[in-house]
């Protein structure tokens, strides 16, 4: 049978220094987003993004995020990997901004 240490004994994860504000989501609902600028009546395929736990999509791009961090009250910066669905090129890494209404 095996024994289980006692939870003081257990080892905790430490944060490296200069990750506090770290994500790994943003905080937003995931689900689908239209354009700012499109009514919600009027959305298509081009104007909807999916956001997912891990990335957002549009119609043929998909960006998995690699890292989140707020910038500001409502500003973030996000690492992703994006890639054009059915597209043989490596998947390009860049730095966006969001900023999350609330």
């Amino acid at each position: 049978m095996a024994r289980r240490r006692p939870a003081a004994a257990r080892r905790r994860r430490e944060r490296p220094a200069g990750q506090a504000d770290r994500r790994r989501q943003l905080p937003l609902q995931r689900g689908y987003y239209v354009a700012s600028d499109t009514p919600c009546a009027q959305a298509s395929n081009a104007t909807l993004q999916l956001l997912r736990r891990n990335g957002i999509g549009a119609a043929r791009t998909l960006c998995e995020f690699k890292a989140i961090k707020q910038t500001g009250p409502t500003s973030y910066r996000v690492r992703e990997s994006c890639s054009e669905l059915g597209s043989t090129t490596a998947a390009a890494t860049e730095s966006v901004s969001y900023e999350v209404a609330k």
